[in-house]
């Protein structure tokens, strides 16, 4: 069972449905995380976005998508980015400036 304490459900950023634009507009990626075999693997949000369209929910991605290690369907789909929060913030703020 997952600890809503510490993360979000699966799909969603504390209840509410991620759309791609979310992703888009804070630099992340999709992290597609296989429940079977707990590879984890980072995919653009871009492409889908540009074919479901920057309002649609990531959650739509689910059945197209497969783990690339075992191949396995059962995978959970979460935010990630690969900058530390506080340097994207400064950065914004510098552009800003």
């Amino acid at each position: 069972m997952q600890d809503f304490s510490t993360e979000p459900p699966s799909g969603a950023v504390w209840g509410v449905a991620m759309k791609f634009r979310d992703l888009l507009n804070n630099d992340q990626l999709i992290l597609v995380a296989c429940q079977d075999c707990g590879g984890k693997t980072p995919v653009d949000p871009a492409p889908p976005a540009l074919e479901h369209g920057v309002d649609a929910d990531v959650d739509d991605l689910r059945s197209d998508l497969h783990c690339p290690i075992c191949g396995s369907a059962d995978v959970e789909l979460r935010a990630h980015s690969p900058i530390p929060h506080a340097i994207v913030a400064a950065t914004r703020a510098a552009e800003r400036a």
